[in-house]
């Protein structure tokens, strides 16, 4: 583990300032969004708007996308709606077209598996992991 830690702290050390910052906010993000749904209902946390203004500054939806997978992969219990709600925040000071979307799949002994995902002009972020889903309503951020 301590292996693990080192090694990404120096990756991350060599990375251009530009992405080291962008991991920054990506990370604030998600701890932001883990936090409004620990403490609120998800239906209401969908609907409200960006607390923490973390969209400032030029990043493109796939910088966005890649800095808060790269996070997210770190810190251990990050669930796809965190995931969206963070990249929402990363992005709405720009002028795309963001929605999450939500989808269900049949899982194992009957139950029901859903995901969240985010949407740019249209287009799917996490185009592989969304695939398998039936999509239901988008909800606007």
């Amino acid at each position: 583990m301590a292996g693990r830690i080192a090694r990404d702290f120096q990756a991350f050390v060599r990375l251009p300032q530009r992405q080291r910052a962008l991991l920054l906010r990506a990370a604030m993000a998600l701890l932001l969004a883990r936090l409004r749904l620990a403490l609120f209902p998800a239906s209401s946390v969908c609907r409200s708007r960006s607390v923490a203004g973390l969209g400032r500054g030029e990043v493109t939806p796939h910088e966005a996308a890649w800095a808060v997978q790269a996070v997210a992969r770190r810190l251990p219990g990050t669930r796809c709606l965190a995931r969206s709600l963070a990249l929402v925040d990363l992005l709405r000071s720009s002028a795309h077209d963001l929605q999450i979307r939500f989808g269900v799949t049949p899982g194992a002994g009957g139950a029901i598996e859903a995901h969240a995902w985010v949407t740019c002009d249209g287009v799917t972020l996490e185009p592989q992991s969304a695939a398998r889903y039936a999509q239901l309503l988008p909800a606007r951020p």
